[in-house]
Parts: structure tokens; C-alpha cells; sequence
């Protein structure tokens, strides 16, 4: 089994053949979508052999075009897949459709509020997504609907991401520029607010530039008044392993485990394979994996 081709899911969808190839985090295209079918489906297969994960049935959350849901349908009898764009849902539904697959529900909407009953799930999959959410009201839904027992995997950024977006990409598209200084700014003054022993000047002032540090001033003077700061309603931020930890114990989860993407392999016959994202920038983790449990 194989994943269609780009020409075949734009002609099944009815698509302009020159679709723009351009990427905004706040509106990502169909080209974009499409183009995530370029990696093949077993190299999907391989990782998800390599993390043990197969069972009955499985959430995959926050799925985007389903990519991954396609490969998980391989080892899972059910998979339910959620993603709030629809844009990527309708190239999923074309791929489900051109490939016979019949085990995948879609269903479009947040994470943060789950529309399944408690211990739904063996397994719940989550790609690249959970950093733009509310991450604690995520993972207490997670822990809800996840059966005892059951794995959580995450595959999320840490500052090193936002550093490349900031110096390499940006250089080239200056919406990821500007796009990476306030996913860091943000980053920072949350762990201040939570740590106030960081040098958090210092780390706005090298990484998101010195225009920050007036908008740093004034929300400082917002916290100590208890009043919202320009970011209250941003849950875009980087996470390092230690935070994310923290937030799965917080959340009742137990056996935390995490490595650089694609480098997380828990079966002993598992298959080493190239990651889809180098795992640091400048010696700092960019994007990584983590798999934990419901005791």
C-alpha cells in the first residue's frame, strides 16, 4: 500500500495543479497538506513500529492531512482522527477515499474539549500539535478518555525550533521571523511568571531583539498588578523535556520517556531511521518526542 500521488489527491479535490507552496502558521494551505503524503508510508509504519504501538483503537490528535492516521490504521483495528483545520481534513478524506481505508473516523475540532467518553482510547497520538494548545487542559482530557494503561505519544518543539525560524528561515521568510520572536517571548515570560530566577531580560534581549524589551517592561508592571499581559491569550511556546514532564505527572501520568524526533525507539528489533527534523540548532533541542502513561 502507497500513498497517492500530489496530482492524484489536486485532481480528486478538484485542485488548481499550481497551488502556492507557501507556509503561514496561522493559515496553512492545501499545497502544504498535500505535500505531507511526499514521505512514504512506510517509513510512517517504521516509527510507529518503533514506539510498540498497535491495539485497538487510537486517537490521533490533532492528525492534519492524516498522514500519520493512514499509517497508524495499519496497526490499530479503529482510529479516530481530530484536527481543527478543515482544509486538512478534506485532502484526508481524498486520501481515505483514493486508498480504500475504512478504519479511520474524522472528526474536526480542538483538543482542549474531547467529545469522547471517559477510557475510550488504548493509545492517543499527537503530532506536532500540542504546543499551539493549552497544553494542561489537553493532556487532562488526554488522561480522561485515555484507558488505563494506555501510551500518550507528543512530538512537540523546544527553543532550538524557534532559534532556526528566527536566523535561518527568517531569513528567507519574514513571517517566520517575527512568528518565532513571540513563540520565544512568550516561552520566556511564562517561565518567568512560573521561575522568577531566570535572566529573563537577557535571554528577550539576545533572542526575540531589544524592540521586546519595552513590551517586556510593560507586562511585568500587568503580572505584579495581576492584570493580563499582550500574550495572555497566545498558547503558542516552546517546551523543553523537563516542563513537558512536569505537566504529564501533573496530569497523572507515569513512565515519561523522551529523545530528539524520530530518536525515541522503545522495541529492541526497531528499525533506525533518518527523523524527519534534526534535533538541535546551535547545540539546543529543536523538535522532539515523548511517550508516557496512565497509570
Amino acid at each position: 500500500m502507497t500513498f497517492p500521488g500530489e496530482q492524484d489527491v489536486k485532481n480528486y479535490l478538484k485542485l488548481d495543479s499550481t497551488l502556492p507552496a507557501s507556509f503561514d502558521p496561522n493559515k496553512t494551505d492545501m499545497a502544504y497538506y498535500i505535500k505531507r503524503y511526499n514521505t512514504k508510508l512506510e517509513y510512517y509504519i517504521n516509527r510507529i513500529d518503533n514506539l510498540m504501538l498497535s491495539g485497538d483503537k487510537i486517537l490521533d490528535a490533532g492528525c492534519g492531512s492524516g498522514a500519520w492516521s493512514i499509517a497508524l490504521s495499519q496497526r490499530y483495528k479503529s482510529v479516530v482522527a481530530r484536527d481543527l483545520s478543515q482544509d486538512g481534513l478534506d485532502v484526508f478524506n481524498a486520501v481515505k477515499s483514493l486508498m480504500g481505508i475504512n478504519n479511520i473516523q474524522t472528526d474536526r475540532g480542538d483538543l482542549e474539549k474531547l467529545p469522547y467518553d471517559d477510557n475510550s482510547f488504548d493509545d492517543i497520538f499527537c503530532y506536532s500539535v500540542i504546543m499551539y494548545c493549552n497544553v494542561p487542559d489537553v493532556l487532562s482530557e488526554f488522561f480522561r478518555v485515555l484507558k488505563p494503561s494506555g501510551r500518550v505519544y507528543l512530538c512537540l518543539n523546544n527553543d532550538g525550533y524557534y532559534h532556526y525560524l528566527i536566523n535561518e528561515r527568517g531569513k528567507r521568510e519574514k513571517d517566520q521571523e517575527e512568528y518565532g520572536k513571540k513563540t520565544l517571548y512568550n516561552t520566556y515570560i511564562k517561565r518567568f511568571m512560573q521561575n522568577q530566577d531566570i535572566e529573563i531580560k537577557a535571554n528577550i534581549s539576545q533572542y526575540c531583539g531589544r524592540q521586546w524589551l519595552a513590551t517586556l517592561d510593560e507586562d511585568l508592571k500587568l503580572h505584579s498588578k495581576n492584570e493580563p499581559i499582550s500574550v495572555s491569550g497566545y498558547d503558542t511556546r516552546a517546551y523543553s523535556f523537563a516542563e513537558m514532564e512536569d505537566l504529564a505527572v501533573h496530569a497523572g501520568f507515569t513512565d515519561f520517556k523522551a529523545q530528539t524526533e524520530g530518536m525515541l525507539i522503545t522495541n529492541e528489533q526497531g528499525i533506525k531511521l533518518e527523523p524527519l527534523y534534526h534535533g538541535y540548532y546551535n547545540d539546543t533541542v529543536t523538535v522532539w518526542e515523548c511517550l508516557f502513561k496512565k497509570s
